[in-house]
């Protein structure tokens, strides 16, 4: 809420490219290749922006940082099943 800045990588390879998928992953290395000489001015990310460079477990601290352990106690409340469940979702246990 108090960023001044939103960064954002888009990588956007066409289907009907022949080889697609191999430029994809080729292009893609490449982004996460330099993408830590930029992150490391950075904090946080946006959670609207899936991080291939991130592992599951990663999401929560570095989506809602300090609020995650208040995000997780509603989640436990209104969501106890884990109905609302994807890769970057609050987790219901810490």
């Amino acid at each position: 809420r108090e960023a001044v800045w939103n960064v954002g990588v888009l990588l956007m390879i066409p289907d009907d490219l022949p080889h697609a998928e191999e430029v994809y992953r080729e292009q893609a290395a490449k982004v996460n290749a330099w993408w830590p000489k930029v992150s490391k001015y950075l904090t946080g990310s946006y959670v609207n922006y899936p991080m291939i460079t991130l592992r599951e477990d990663e999401y929560p601290r570095v989506f809602w940082g300090d609020n995650l352990p208040r995000l997780v106690k509603i989640k436990q409340r209104y969501d106890p099943d884990n109905v609302f469940n994807f890769p970057m979702s609050v987790p219901t246990r810490l």
